[in-house]
Parts: structure tokens; sequence; C-alpha cells
């Protein structure tokens, strides 16, 4: 589902944050850093970043 989210509204950051979580819950682990990166480069300063930072050393 969060794919298609993705591709229906391809400007949304937060879905490809989203998605990227997703992929984190499933273990696809470099799908899921990639997505949270995409999200950081766009979103640097957002409420959730420090979070997402200290969350992906763990997915590498």
């Amino acid at each position: 589902m969060q794919q298609r989210l993705v591709i229906l509204l391809p400007d949304n950051v937060e879905e490809v944050r989203d998605r990227g979580l997703a992929y984190a819950n499933m273990e696809y682990f470099r799908p899921a850093l990639e997505d949270l990166q995409a999200y950081l480069d766009a979103h640097p300063e957002a409420c959730d970043a420090e979070a997402l930072r200290n969350r992906m050393p763990k997915l590498k």
C-alpha cells in the first residue's frame, strides 16, 4: 500500500518516510535506508529527523 501512495503522491516525502519505516519493519534494510535518507535530505529539520538519524545506524 505504501508503495502505491509514493507513486500517487511523488512530491510527498512523508510517504517516502513511511515506506522507509515499513521497509525497516520488514527488515528490508537497504530500501529503508534509502527512503529515510531521501526524507532527511528533503526535510533535515523535521520534528522526527533526530529520531530517524538515530535509528539509521541500526539499519546498517
